[in-house]
């Protein structure tokens, strides 16, 4: 064996302590071998498992919980912790539900130098349980018992001395706790009896009481008499609703008068038995005379109209009828399988015996009889909650579900009834605390649902066991809703991202000039939690807030989590910002020599809601851990020049949105980053949209009319033609003239771009035709341009310490913060053509191409122009 496969500790220095480990674990030996702690300051480990008590057939779980320290501090977090489970006198021990196997290694987590695992029985019998950790050796105090603990697998049989009592006295009622082979249940097992009629109490007071079984499996309660006459029914029954059947119960006669002759007295376990032909009751007989002495050796002639007489609860039929005969105590007692029609069992029995040389006889009382009862009737009551969340949502993450079952006539089952659950149908890892439970006094069944982490809907199936057939009903379907939103990955988009909300606007900046023509921009997000679910909790709104014009706040998320809203520009500019370095800019032509430039039509529609900062799950574990990557956020703002920061001086004066979290009151202030991962704070994004206008037709040919990053070519004109090699505007303004010459074949570009120098929308479409070119000159137009061209905006991570570096799992910084990234800035709308000569005819001096330019905007409608570009030869 390799030493790594048993405790792969990083240290290898320990290795010689790992092999003693496993040496001491195979062996089961202890410190007197070396196998325990030997000096102070050295390793130590305590044991414990809850419960003690679980399914032999693997249906229950136990949690074995591992305290490990050294030198009296806990162990680090992620110290490895080795445990063995083994079945005692070579029972079938236990195993563990990570690895399936009888061993398992796992870390010490929370800072407490904690390592749990969950293991289920393989077979009936005791499991020992060990704990090894960095050498040190210890065996759990208690061992795990794996006992079947079904409903039926153990049964309760009631005496009582009396059974005939007076009103003053008491009577002992003694339940022997057994398996269905015979053998005492373990010690310590706890039953319930209850008084279900007639005017006693136990000894003490109340009509309830509790008892645990001694070693032989019984236990006693008294019962007293309150000075009344009356019939008495004690029941008893396991409090473990795991391996609880139906109550088992005696009838108790309290009187002070002695019988008018010989009392024979029927009593039954149970009084409604199902009837699916199999349930087996036990029917008791009480046989005294007129002093209330037993009548022992009498003769109890029974029989029944429905049902079949047993000698015991598997025993051999005995008909309809049969003969018993009473013992010294003046008890008999016969067994009865159920019909499989509802109905009475019909039960008559005649008591006969010779006293002192004479005959007697009487009948035997019945009060009340067997019943069986048809399969029964399932109503789903409901979930409480009636919503759930998914785990680490901070909602409800489990729901109580009630299934009630009753006959046509709404009466209930018995107490005691198994029913079976099952998620019948669901997703992901919802699961329920128990596969089985038993029926209450009101004849329903309950089982809890845990959410898991899945967002969806499930149905739960319970299932009421009748004989050879089942009453199977299922809850409607129960919706588990995502947890929190999280920032991670959470962005807003916004179609169309250019908007023509300015063609109708002239060359001239007045803002008179401005028509709004109903643009209306349609912006999504999907609200999602860290598990990737659609968050669609009642009461989830997000609030949407827009740099200039109106937009429709707040909104609710659908059923799969997004949220819509719509913006209009409303005629309303956005704010001036300066051109930052290397941008394109364009001083105006309207007298004024004022700067534009492309981000001055960039509108920021910020979207914001409760939820949880962003950060990277290193371990896997699906919460945030101390020292992970988080992404800091602070208050929501309008960064209008776009320099991921907060400018609140003039002429800028930055907008901020002042939200409360449950850490933060609103203060009026710009709040920045805590610094700490903030699982309920206001979250946040944003995104951009593009104003355009109609296209410009001029040149850029001043120095100071442009200005650009060297490295990238931009043509000095804002619309126009350009050759598609060179991007050179031809004729020098890009619309003067096109040169060809003959037998050649060139590629040009049509560039659009607005006053701004932003590309026009995304409604924009161009019609190429040449006039009186002669046969010679063909034009082909490219594909119209299926892209939307805006300036492009895009979210990056970028650390304190790491800036520009994407933030990976293992980094060291703590928190990061998003930056904003702009790209494609100036970029216009293009759309290539070729133009295409060829013969040698010399070209008309009228021939041109005319160019057909509509510019769409919102409800209103579009702008159109002809623009005529002459082809001439070269050089003319």
């Amino acid at each position: 064996m390799n030493p790594a496969e048993v405790l792969p500790f990083a240290d290898r220095r320990r290795s010689s302590r790992v092999w003693l480990a496993v040496l001491c674990a195979f062996l089961l030996v202890g410190p007197s071998m070396g196998c325990g702690d030997d000096d102070e300051g050295a390793p130590d480990l305590s044991i414990s498992v809850s419960p003690r008590t679980i399914a032999a057939d693997g249906s229950d779980l136990a949690v074995v919980t591992v305290l490990a320290s050294v030198g009296g501090a806990p162990a680090p977090d992620g110290s490895a912790v080795t445990v063995f489970a083994e079945g005692v006198d070579g029972g079938p021990g236990a195993s563990f539900t990570s690895t399936g196997e009888r061993q398992e290694t796992g870390p010490t987590t929370g800072g407490v130098g904690r390592a749990t695992f969950e293991l289920a029985c393989e077979g009936e019998g005791e499991v020992q349980v060990v704990a090894l950790f960095d050498g040190v050796r210890r065996e759990m105090a208690e061992r795990i018992r794996c006992q079947d603990r079904s409903p039926g697998s153990s049964l309760i049989r009631l005496t009582a001395q009396p059974q005939l009592m007076g009103t003053q006295s008491t009577s002992v009622i003694t339940a022997s706790a057994e398996t269905v082979s015979g053998a005492p249940m373990p010690e310590g097992t706890a039953v319930r009896f209850e008084i279900t009629s007639g005017n006693v109490e136990f000894q003490g007071g109340g009509n309830a009481r509790a008892r645990f079984t001694a070693a032989n499996g019984r236990t006693q309660v008294t019962v007293s008499g309150r000075g009344e006459e009356t019939n008495a029914n004690i029941c008893a029954t396991f409090t473990d609703e795991a391996i609880a059947g139906p109550p088992v119960c005696i009838r108790l006669v309290v009187t002070d008068e002695p019988p008018d002759g010989a009392l024979c007295q029927v009593s039954f376990s149970q009084l409604r038995a199902p009837a699916n032909g199999e349930e087996v009751t036990q029917m008791d007989f009480f046989l005294v005379n007129q002093a209330a002495a037993a009548i022992s050796g009498a003769r109890i002639d029974v029989s029944v109209q429905a049902g079949t007489l047993l000698t015991g609860p598997n025993g051999t039929s005995l008909g309809e009828a049969t003969e018993l005969t009473t013992d010294e105590e003046g008890r008999s007692l016969v067994f009865i399988r159920s019909s499989t029609e509802a109905g009475a069992a019909g039960t008559v029995a005649t008591a006969s015996w010779t006293a002192n040389g004479v005959d007697e006889t009487t009948e035997c009382i019945v009060e009340e009889d067997l019943f069986f009862f048809a399969r029964p009737l399932c109503t789903f009551e409901g979930m409480s909650p009636s919503v759930l969340g998914v785990a680490e949502s901070g909602r409800n993450e489990s729901g109580s579900l009630r299934f009630c079952f009753a006959d046509a006539a709404g009466t209930p089952v018995r107490q005691g009834e198994r029913v079976e659950f099952a998620i019948s149908t669901g997703i992901g890892d919802a699961r329920l605390n128990s596969q089985s439970s038993v029926t209450g006094a009101d004849g329903c069944a309950g089982v809890e649902v845990f959410s898991g982490t899945q967002a969806g809907q499930i149905e739960v199936q319970a299932t009421y066991p009748f004989g050879q057939t089942a009453t199977v009903c299922s809850s409607n379907a129960l919706s588990i809703l995502g947890a929190r939103p999280t920032a991670n990955g959470w962005t807003l988009e916004c179609t169309p991202d250019n908007a023509g909300a300015m063609v109708t606007v002239p060359t001239s900046l007045d803002a008179a000039d401005i028509r709004d023509q109903g643009v209306s921009v349609t912006c999504s997000t999907i609200l999602r939690d860290r598990f990737g679910n659609p968050v669609t909790f009642p009461g989830t709104e997000v609030f949407f807030h827009s740099e200039q014009g109106t937009i429709q706040s707040p909104r609710s998320p659908d059923s799969n989590g997004r949220v819509t809203t719509v913006y209009n520009p409303n005629g309303v500019r956005p704010r001036t910002v300066a051109p930052i370095s290397g941008e394109p800019r364009v001083v105006t032509d309207d007298g004024t020599n004022r700067v534009v430039n492309p981000r001055d039509m960039l509108v920021t529609i910020v979207a914001w809601t409760q939820g949880e900062e962003a950060f990277l799950d290193g371990n896997g574990n699906g919460r945030y851990d101390e020292g992970e990557i988080f992404f800091d956020l602070g208050e929501p703002l309008f960064d209008y020049n776009d320099n991921d920061q907060y400018d609140p001086q003039s002429p800028l004066n930055e907008g901020f949105i002042d939200v409360q979290t449950p850490t933060r009151p609103r203060n009026g202030v710009y709040d920045g980053p805590s610094g700490a991962w903030e699982g309920d704070t206001v979250i946040w994004t944003q995104s951009r949209v593009t104003l355009s206008g109609r296209p410009v037709f001029r040149s850029l040919d001043a120095p100071n009319l442009f200005n650009n990053d060297p490295n990238i070519s931009f043509p000095s004109i804002h619309s126009g033609i350009v050759d598609a090699a060179t991007l050179q505007p031809v004729g020098g303004d890009g619309i003067s003239r096109i040169e060809i010459s003959s037998g050649q074949s060139r590629e040009f570009a049509l560039h659009l771009r607005d006053l701004w120098l932003n590309p026009v929308n995304t409604t924009t479409a161009v019609s190429y035709s040449l006039a009186d070119c002669g046969s010679d000159i063909q034009i082909t137009p490219g594909p119209a341009p299926s892209l939307s061209f805006a300036i492009r905006f895009a979210r990056r991570q970028v650390g304190y310490t790491q800036e520009g570096l994407p933030a990976e799992a293992g980094d060291t910084v703590a928190s990061y913060q998003f930056r904003t990234l702009l790209e494609n800035v100036g970029q216009p709308w293009s759309q290539e053509f070729r133009l295409r000569r060829t013969g040698s005819t010399p070209i008309p001096g009228d021939c041109r191409l005319n160019l057909g330019i509509s510019v769409g905007g919102g409800s209103g409608s579009a702008v159109t122009r002809t623009i005529a570009v002459p082809v001439r030869e070269p050089g003319f």
